[in-house]
């Protein structure tokens, strides 16, 4: 989850709030808006493009959202794998 916060965090507060209003994106103790305020202040703070939040991957709420990243990861592996298999192994069209 803090990787996700972190990205939608680059967006500012708007950032947050369109993670906030998925099923489950709302993090476990930031869900406030003074702390998504705080999220955002300290997220375009910083400058660079390494990740500045950490530690906040213990999830009560976010499961939901956690899950629909991890399949869509998944499926996006699964269609890679197939595309792969599909140039090195044409499949006959035609039954013996």
């Amino acid at each position: 989850m803090a990787g996700a916060l972190d990205m939608t965090a680059r967006g500012g507060l708007d950032g947050l709030k369109a993670l906030y209003a998925k099923p489950g994106g709302e993090p476990a103790f930031f869900g406030m808006a003074q702390a998504a305020a705080m999220l955002a202040r300290v997220r375009q703070a910083d400058k660079s493009r390494r990740e500045i939040f950490w530690g906040v991957d213990y999830e009560v709420a976010g499961d939901r959202f956690l899950i629909s990243r991890l399949e869509s990861k998944v499926m996006n592996q699964i269609c890679a794998d197939r595309r792969l298999f599909a140039r090195i192994r044409p499949i006959p069209t035609h039954s013996r």
